[in-house]
C-alpha cells in the first residue's frame, strides 16, 4: 500500500511560518497542532528567510 503525498498551498506555508514566529511557542508544538512534521515546518521557515530548500552546509 502506497502513501499519498500531501501538498500544501503557499498560503498555508506562509501562515504556518507566521504562526511559528508570532506565537512564541515551540516549533514542535506548532507542528503538532498543524499536523505536520517539525522538519517540514523548519524547512518552510528556512525558505521564508532566504535559504534554498533542504540545503546542506558542507564544511570541506
Amino acid at each position: 500500500m502506497t502513501k499519498t503525498r500531501r501538498e500544501f498551498t503557499p498560503e498555508f506555508k506562509q501562515e504556518a511560518v507566521a504562526l511559528l514566529e508570532g506565537s512564541g511557542r515551540p516549533l514542535m508544538q506548532i507542528a503538532t497542532e498543524l499536523g505536520i512534521s517539525p522538519s517540514m515546518l523548519r524547512n518552510w521557515r528556512a525558505i521564508a528567510h532566504g535559504a534554498s530548500p533542504r540545503s546542506w552546509i558542507c564544511f570541506a
